[in-house]
């Protein structure tokens, strides 16, 4: 290197010629990057996206809502407010509860159902109500449960709000998080093969890594809102939403997991027994009968 040359001038030319010109990036990679982000489960229209407007669906479609408008995305994803069609506020097939407890006993160390909360498929609220306990409440635990004392001073007594749960969720899949709880509080009980609990669902377990996944756990991985928020009241009417909300997200693996819409001919077939023969004796009295 000579001492008129600035030090380092020849050297890049240098490099340069071994490394060639530069290559362009493929244009071809990025749209295929492009069509793999698009087509991402984000991308999909929501459960509600019929009920909106399009200023309100691209809100609930917002990636990274601002602390201004996450409120207002939650209450789109857990369907509310808006207003239905007559059809999506009946009870339908599915309904999801949730309830609350006060305390009762020495301390307040026993449990009352306090109020109780059931929502629709589409998170119309079906039915809302405090629960007019039959012991004295010694903590109304309204930190937790929301619960005051004039909320329980007029509501009805619990055989009414049993009878009026017992008759609304006859028939019908209930879905819950940790269901018996509930079922516990309202002294009742309901097919197994017609309740879906949340809590249990081995899919939504792995998601959370936990054997017991809270709601606000499932509600932030599965729905990306935030419920239950710390130092707040619970709304069961909110928990019920979201429970529904979790819900419907894993409907078609639930149901292909209990075999539900699964046609005949695609169902393992069962080696029919064989009849036991009949007995000779008493013959003679299935005779008399015919």
């Amino acid at each position: 290197m000579t001492a008129d040359a600035p030090a380092g001038s020849h050297w890049k030319a240098l490099q340069q010629q071994m490394q060639g010109p530069r290559k362009k990036r493929s244009t071809r990679s990025l749209h295929a990057k492009a069509e793999v982000v698009s087509t991402s489960a984000t991308d999909a229209l929501p459960w509600f996206a019929e009920d909106l407007a399009p200023g309100d669906l691209a809100l609930a479609m917002s990636e990274a809502p601002s602390a201004a408008t996450a409120e207002a995305r939650k209450r789109q994803v857990l369907g509310e407010p808006y207003n239905p069609a007559p059809a999506k506020r009946e009870p339908g097939h599915y309904l999801a509860i949730d309830c609350e407890m006060v305390g009762v006993g020495p301390r307040g160390t026993g449990s009352h159902l306090a109020r109780v909360s059931i929502v629709n498929w589409y998170g119309h609220v079906v039915l809302d109500t405090f629960v007019r306990p039959r012991e004295r409440v010694t903590d109304f635990r309204t930190w937790v449960s929301g619960v005051r004392p004039s909320d329980l001073k007029h509501a009805p007594p619990l055989a009414e709000v049993q009878a009026r749960v017992a008759e609304l969720i006859k028939g019908r899949v209930l879905v819950g998080h940790a269901i018996h709880n509930d079922l516990k509080a309202l002294l009742l009980s309901h097919p197994r093969h017609k309740i879906r609990d949340t809590s249990t669902f081995q899919p939504l377990r792995e998601l959370a890594g936990n054997k017991q996944p809270g709601l606000r756990t499932l509600a932030r991985l599965v729905l990306d809102i935030e419920i239950q928020a710390k130092h707040a009241a619970h709304s069961p009417v909110e928990d019920a939403q979201a429970t529904m909300a979790v819900f419907r997200t894993q409907k078609a693996a639930w149901d292909a997991s209990l075999g539900i819409g699964v046609k005949k001919h695609d169902a393992p077939r069962r080696t029919p027994s064989l009849r036991r023969p009949k007995s000779t004796e008493g013959w003679w009295e299935e005779e008399a009968a015919h």
